[in-house]
């Protein structure tokens, strides 16, 4: 359970919690007793079914990259596109930002999604990784 008082960072941490691939579900009714409405129900709605919402659209929006406008790139444009948005989601410090995906790990990126076969990743420095 979460208690959140403030509906767009109840949003933010919806967005999150499905980024991360955690399934997000919800619960209406049970038993007769309506258990949730309002603003917290469009909340969910908007995140879990993709219900329409102009006001939190407007806040969200900038907030997030949209990788599907890309779907018709080169693989290689693609990844360039996906590293940059990366980036700016990094710390700006000292006029720069603190993680800037370099061009081996754009090659290796590369790789992952055109190989034919499934890559397994192993724990950083295991040398497991194939």
């Amino acid at each position: 359970a979460v208690y959140i008082r403030n509906v767009s960072l109840f949003v933010l941490v919806l967005f999150y919690l499905r980024r991360v691939s955690i399934l997000v579900e919800f619960i209406e009714e049970e038993d007769k007793v309506v258990k949730i409405t309002g603003p917290w129900k469009a909340a969910i709605m908007y995140v879990v079914n993709n219900a329409s919402n102009t006001n939190y659209d407007a806040i969200f929006e900038p907030q997030f990259f949209d990788l599907n406008q890309h779907e018709r790139l080169p693989l290689a444009e693609f990844i360039d596109a996906l590293c940059t948005n990366f980036t700016r989601y990094q710390r700006f410090t000292d006029g720069r930002y603190q993680i800037v995906p370099t061009e081996k790990q754009k090659k290796f990126l590369y790789h992952i999604i055109s190989a034919q076969e499934c890559f397994h990743f192993s724990e950083v420095g295991s040398g497991k990784t194939k």
